[in-house]
């Protein structure tokens, strides 16, 4: 767990050294370790805050999955005619262990929405079915336990990596918004 605590402070602090991050992200936590709900409302980078009570060991990534599209669905403002609405939302997910539910409900109400960037980091004991699943599902996952990339450089230079595959995909995000 600290692990996690850890590589998500990293995230907001690459990110709040960033400008372009500090005037348009949005951060919220939604915790899926026992019961599923939002630990931390969404806030703008420059206030949010991470409280060590949103980290627990066990995984109801199902639950969790279904919250975030509820959560996207009522906090994200579409567009409207000329009225730009809000970005597409880039996900980060956390796994420690093996989701303890029906993981794939949640996976399908996720891929019926759009969001950006989908971002799974695993440690500990995922298995490579689970794993692959998020692929499919079109995850960019990274494992901290066997090297992969970008986790052979330090975990700032992870985040960097992941924002700027983000980034570059601006563009399409702008045009194409919630």
């Amino acid at each position: 767990m600290e692990a996690c605590r850890n590589f998500i402070c990293t995230i907001i602090a690459t990110m709040r050294s960033d400008p372009f991050a500090l005037e348009t992200a949005h951060l919220s936590v939604i915790k899926f370790g026992g019961e599923t709900k939002v630990a931390i409302p969404l806030n703008e980078l420059c206030t949010f805050e991470l409280s060590p009570s949103v980290f627990a060991p066990s995984c109801g990534l199902g639950g969790g999955l279904s919250q975030l599209v509820a959560s996207i669905r009522s906090d994200l403002v579409p567009s409207i005619g000329i009225i730009r609405g809000d970005w597409r939302p880039n996900v980060v997910l956390w796994l420690t262990a093996e989701p303890t539910d029906d993981f794939e409900k949640g996976l399908r109400e996720l891929e019926s929405i759009k969001v950006g960037k989908r971002f799974a980091v695993v440690s500990g004991s995922v298995a490579k079915a689970t794993t692959n699943r998020l692929k499919d599902s079109g995850f960019i996952v990274v494992s901290t336990e066997s090297g992969d990339e970008p986790f052979c450089r330090s975990k700032e230079d992870a985040f960097k990596r992941m924002w700027d595959l983000s980034d570059a995909d601006i563009d399409d995000v702008v045009n194409d918004s919630f």
